[in-house]
């Protein structure tokens, strides 16, 4: 997956996202890179899609993906963070994720794959039921995430504590 395709295609001018009453967003610290990639964007999905080789226009994407790292001496660690918004579809937003993780996980060589920790979290809509977190967080670790957060914690103190 070109990354020069997600530079010019999909990078948000901010840090944060909002969308049918759904946000994540987080405010950077000193020694923090922070880029947002909106992913699922309508007809820029489509072209998005075609770039990661996606064939079936029903496989659906992840609303972000966020990259977050923190520079000091003790810590280089490079966090990729597949992140989705969603009303009451907790288990569909898993799906998504998945999905994108997979796909991403096909296009991308091995060697740049074990350099990052790849991270999800799904943040519902205010009153959502999130019900089976335990579950569908299991869904996602055995997916080859390395840590997940649904919807109890603010996007950036999980991002912060990976």
């Amino acid at each position: 997956m070109p990354f020069n395709f997600l530079l010019t295609n999909n990078l948000l001018c901010n840090t944060s996202w909002v969308e049918n009453g759904t946000k994540i967003s987080m405010s950077p610290e000193n020694g923090e890179k922070i880029l947002f990639f909106k992913l699922d964007d309508g007809n820029n999905s489509i072209s998005l899609k075609k770039a990661l080789n996606m064939r079936n226009d029903n496989q659906s994407v992840c609303d972000l993906l966020v990259y977050y790292q923190k520079i000091d001496v003790n810590n280089t660690k490079k966090i990729m963070c597949f992140a989705e918004g969603k009303g009451t579809d907790i288990k569909h937003a898993v799906e998504q994720i998945q999905n994108t993780y997979r796909v991403f996980c096909g296009s991308l060589p091995k060697s740049i794959l074990g350099q990052v920790i790849w991270t999800a979290y799904i943040q519902g809509n205010p009153g959502s039921s999130l019900k089976n977190t335990k579950e569908l967080k299991n869904e996602l670790i055995c997916s080859g995430i390395k840590k997940c957060e649904i919807g109890k914690t603010k996007f950036e103190q999980f991002i912060r504590t990976v």
